[in-house]
């Protein structure tokens, strides 16, 4: 119960102006007690008449602030929101009505929250240490101050309040960069004898979190050079004969019998698993621990050379059809069902009769694991009075303000807090959750998917070497997909989408080579809008300017051209001016499709105006382009959507003179060199220079005295001292009198 009783008050004489606190009735008697004390004006004139008020209240040792500590009280019918300076015991307070509202009257000026400090049988004090007044016209009148004490029956052993102002927060900088994981900060709000516990959990199942775990791996055959016949300790015997009479297609009505079938290499003189044959299928079986059905990936190296077809992989039990599709294969998993006998065999072959006879293929390992059956993570719950036998570890006892806990594997961290006092112990508080790495940090350098507490340039290339493909549960490169967030930001839990997209690389880009960094951004516009310029070359290619004026409201934009495939297709993309000018990056997973994003913390995201991105286009035949926009997606810095308004597209002079800008690279991925063309838009010195992400020069490709029109460098992956530079992403820049024009490459070794 919430209560408390003036035992003696300080008052001043009658007669004059007072500010006073005036407890209400009863006792303080519950540390949970936050109790409402008035603070009154009283006067012996209502002239002249006053507008706002400065006040400074003190409070004993045996007393705390609560809730709001200080607020503007009912004298005020509208005063503007009054700041609050002060910690510990004292508080100042200045309130001031709104502009041309006066009162003469007595009242409630003031509200003081307080509570007891700690379980005692005795008394605090609220003291108005200090107060002065505002006069609408006139000389305001001196206020008297005074306290008041109030009553506090706490018997020692009393439940503590639960711990207030409970925190944890991502440590950003000064982290050790060799595990790849950061400190996280605790704090709350001490109190006068009371203590706090502290205990941990982890979300779980780094790095898909929400993601169902995979099952337990049973055996992983490798189809190399060299491989032995018997990769699973079966007999040498070759099995079941290939049948050149069944053709190209697939028989359904063909059965395997594990009599028969023993070996998972069928004998071809280069050890693959399988190779276009007459018939174009491939036999393999595996003794399982136990009848049932099992998860089997099958990892595709090399790629069709001359088919778009499918293949088709085949469980006997149920003939349950999968297929891997396309030309370029991602890795493929299924669920098979063994026989009565606990062996799974399986065909793989292709399915379409006009696979030309020249076409192969090969697999270079398959998996067999168990099936995921465990469920998906949940969040921990608040736990009970004994955290521990709910799988929560501790942090330490007895502990103060501020606690920097490091952990030791990367994941999501709740933590849970108890206040004590004696042996009585509070309910917990928990936090809402907390990374201790950096999204965005996927490889230090030698390994993938492992950090070093810094996201540059092997994050990037790692990220963009695998750019919009499509995962698995259990994949290796699940540490990829980090997108979308809980919150919607770099700060939030994961919750994967099994695709490395345009979300995560927006997530990505805001840790990149800037994790506490900040930058500087142009005068925003109004709104946020597009409009496509294209440029006939004198190479007879097509350039295409997606040109930009920006609101700053959108962190990223993924854009989506659309052509006349008849007359021209899709070379490549580089982000423009106005994304590089501002530390932005682009990717374009997809040829036609550009994705930019702005690296690192921002008030603003992108803004101004000039050119967002370039695309380039290669002419194969005559007529026009039709190069338009067909689609925008932006996001802001929580993931949410922005509006952008685009005009589909125009056309420029192709008569007109030559602009001075770096027009691309061919090979881009190149290895070992690549050819960079440029054009000058008048006659004069440039140089023309490779960066690393970094900001080094690399290399001094050309420099000189040029004249106007298009030119072309080698670079041969090498740098000053003629020694190979790393594989990743590179910056191309052309200084002339025109300015600077970048372009970026990729070298892949």
């Amino acid at each position: 119960m919430i209560a408390a009783t003036i035992l003696s008050s300080v008052l001043p004489a009658a007669g004059v102006n007072t500010l006073l606190p005036v407890p209400p009735g009863n006792t303080i008697t519950s540390l949970a007690d936050c109790i409402a004390v008035p603070v009154m004006l009283t006067r012996d004139s209502a002239t002249p008449e006053l507008s706002g008020f400065t006040v400074t209240i003190d409070l004993s040792s045996q007393l705390v602030f609560c809730g709001v500590a200080v607020e503007k009280g009912t004298w005020f019918t509208s005063a503007l929101a009054p700041p609050v300076t002060g910690t510990g015991q004292t508080r100042t307070i200045s309130v001031l009505g709104t502009a041309g509202v006066c009162s003469g009257a007595n009242g409630q000026v003031l509200v003081v929250h307080v509570k007891a400090a700690s379980a005692l049988t005795g008394t605090g004090t609220i003291t108005v240490a200090s107060a002065t007044a505002t006069a609408c016209g006139g000389t305001a009148p001196t206020l008297t101050p005074g306290s008041a004490n109030i009553s506090i029956a706490i018997p020692p052993g009393s439940t503590p309040d639960p711990v207030a102002g409970f925190e944890a927060d991502q440590v950003f900088t000064g982290n050790t960069p060799a595990d790849g994981t950061t400190a996280i900060d605790l704090n709350w709000t001490a109190v006068t004898g009371v203590t706090v516990d502290v205990y941990y959990k982890a979300f779980g199942n780094y790095p898909e979190y929400s993601d169902p775990p995979a099952g337990a791996v049973l055996k992983k055959i490798d189809f190399k050079p060299g491989t032995v016949a018997t990769p699973l300790g079966w007999s040498e015997d070759k099995g079941e004969a290939l049948t050149p009479a069944r053709g190209y297609g697939w028989d359904v009505n063909r059965t395997l019998n594990s009599t028969k079938v023993r070996n998972l290499i069928p004998g071809d003189p280069n050890d693959t698993f399988f190779r276009k044959k007459n018939d174009g299928i491939a036999i393999w079986a595996y003794k399982a621990p136990a009848v049932g059905a099992y998860s089997v990936k099958v990892i595709v190296g090399d790629a069709f050379t001359s088919c778009t077809n499918n293949l088709k992989v085949e469980g006997t039990t149920f003939f349950q059809n999968k297929y891997l599709t396309g030309g370029h294969f991602a890795d493929a998993t299924y669920v098979v069902n063994t026989g009565t006998d606990g062996v799974i065999q399986m065909e793989i072959g292709f399915i379409d009769a006009a696979v030309p006879a020249a076409t192969e293929t090969k697999v270079t390992a398959i998996i067999i694991s168990e099936v995921g059956t465990a469920a998906a993570p949940t969040p921990p719950v608040t736990p009970g009075s004994n955290p521990a036998a709910e799988g929560w570890t501790s942090v330490g006892t007895s502990l103060t303000p501020v606690r920097t806990v490091n952990l030791p594997n990367r994941d999501f961290y709740y933590f849970v807090a108890y206040a004590k006092s004696g042996t009585n112990v509070s309910s917990a508080v928990m936090t809402g959750g907390t990374l201790n790495y950096h999204l965005g940090d996927f490889h230090n350098g030698t390994a993938e998917c492992a950090g070093d507490n810094k996201v540059f340039d092997e994050d990037f290339t790692f990220f963009g070497s695998h750019y919009l493909r499509a995962l698995t549960a259990g994949d290796a490169l699940s540490c990829l997909d980090i997108a979308p967030t809980t919150d919607g930001t770099k700060d939030g839990r994961p919750t994967p989408d099994n695709v490395i997209d345009f979300k995560d690389f927006l997530i990505f880009v805001q840790n990149y080579g800037v994790v506490s960094k900040s930058f500087d951004a142009p005068a925003p516009f109004a709104a946020d809008a597009l409009r496509l310029a294209t440029e006939d070359l004198a190479s007879g290619d097509v350039s295409a300017a997606v040109l930009m004026q920006g609101s700053g409201r959108a962190q990223g934009m993924s854009v989506h051209l659309e052509w006349n495939p008849e007359v021209v297709e899709p070379r490549g993309a580089r982000a423009g001016e106005l994304v590089l000018a501002q530390g932005g990056v682009a990717l374009s997973g997809v040829l036609g499709t550009v994705d930019v994003a702005l690296r690192g913390h921002r008030s603003l995201g992108l803004s101004g105006a000039g050119t967002l991105a370039n695309l380039e286009f290669r002419r194969i035949g005559a007529g026009d382009p039709e190069i338009r926009i067909a689609g925008v997606e932006a996001l802001d810095a929580h993931s949410q959507p922005v509006d952008v308004m685009f005009d589909r597209g125009s056309r420029v002079d192709s008569e007109a003179p030559h602009r001075t800008a770096i027009l691309g690279n061919t090979p881009n991925p190149f290895n070992p060199s690549t050819t960079i063309s440029f054009s000058l838009g008048r006659t004069g010195p440039i140089e023309i220079s490779v960066y690393s992400l970094a900001g080094r020069r690399v290399r001094v490709l050309e420099k000189g005295q040029r004249e106007i029109g298009l030119h072309s460098v080698r670079w041969d992956g090498m740098d000053e001292r003629g020694i190979p530079v790393a594989s990743g992403l590179y910056l191309v820049q052309l200084h002339s009198l025109d300015g600077t024009s970048s372009r970026s490459v990729v070298l892949v070794k």
